[in-house]
């Protein structure tokens, strides 16, 4: 969800005219290497119900992995510490706000979001511009229907800890955190305008994706995810950042479990996977045997 920050949001009209056909596919890879092999699912890290039951190729292939890897594992205390760490890098200290910070047309463009929405400037004022971002992002998701309990990642991660399957991960909530604060004040309140011009139709564009997920449809999914992009270029840095830069050291973790004899069932949030600089592309790219795997029914 970090990549909707920049460059995931697509406007309503981006799928106007076009048409989600089903590929036959799931939205799951198989990398082979040796005695390895590494499942990699694209994560839709908010869901609605109309995503189970999973098809049978997505179970069959969690089943027989030996590990679940997430990007992290926010179990309970690692909740708390990413709480944390947001809190210190993206909650302003006592006598400072966002008033101070941006300029008055950012201001303007937030009161104009938050006044319909029965919120007020002093209920977020204390937000840095980034988490603000996000913590919009959010709310007009779950607006829009969508959970967080109801996201592949999650879900997984609970199937792992009842059936007690070990869970790796490719990130740390360190990492994250850090991903998302740093940059510069420019940087993130250009990604706090571009977000609040976007937010009203996150819902449909939320909506576009998940039917391209049941579709198995990735070209689709990159095409959202391209469609839209800011011409400021001041946000460049935060997408490599964000995307690029992440997906290489992904990369490299999926590499060293392909070195092993283990069986290994990867969710990644599904935009880090699509796309030429996509970790699918990246693997092949580096060598690696992967085919996108068929459906063979939900159960």
């Amino acid at each position: 969800m970090v990549l909707l920050l920049v460059a995931g949001v697509c406007a309503a009209q981006a799928l106007a005219g076009d048409e989600v056909k089903d590929t036959g596919k799931c939205l799951l890879w198989r990398v082979r290497s040796g005695g390895a092999t590494v499942y990699l699912l694209g994560s839709l890290h908010f869901g609605k119900a109309a995503l189970y039951p999973l098809d049978s190729t997505i179970e069959k292939a969690f089943a027989e992995s030996a590990f679940l890897v997430t990007e992290v594992n926010l179990n309970p205390a690692n909740q708390r510490k990413l709480d944390q760490l947001t809190t210190v890098r993206g909650v302003y200290p006592p006598g400072e706000s966002i008033e101070q910070d941006v300029s008055p047309d950012t201001l303007r463009r937030l009161k104009a979001y938050l006044e319909p929405r029965g919120m007020r400037l002093a209920d977020v004022a204390r937000l840095r511009p980034w988490l603000l971002a996000m913590t919009l992002m959010q709310q007009e998701t779950l607006r829009a229907g969508f959970r967080a309990d109801l996201g592949l990642d999650r879900q997984f991660l609970k199937r792992a800890v009842a059936a007690k399957k070990p869970i790796l991960t490719l990130e740390t909530v360190e990492s994250q955190a850090r991903v998302m604060a740093d940059g510069t004040a420019e940087e993130h309140e250009s990604a706090l305008r571009h977000m609040l011009d976007q937010l009203p139709d996150l819902g449909e564009m939320m909506a576009a994706v998940t039917k391209a997920w049941l579709a198995g449809d990735a070209e689709t999914i990159d095409t959202l995810s391209r469609r839209y992009r800011s011409d400021d270029a001041r946000l460049v840095p935060a997408l490599k950042r964000l995307r690029d830069d992440r997906n290489v050291r992904m990369v490299k973790k999926i590499e060293a479990f392909l070195e092993t004899d283990k069986t290994y069932f990867v969710v990644i949030g599904c935009m880090h996977l699509v796309g030429e600089k996509g970790i699918v592309r990246l693997l092949r790219s580096r060598g690696s045997r992967i085919e996108q795997l068929d459906k063979t029914g939900r159960r």
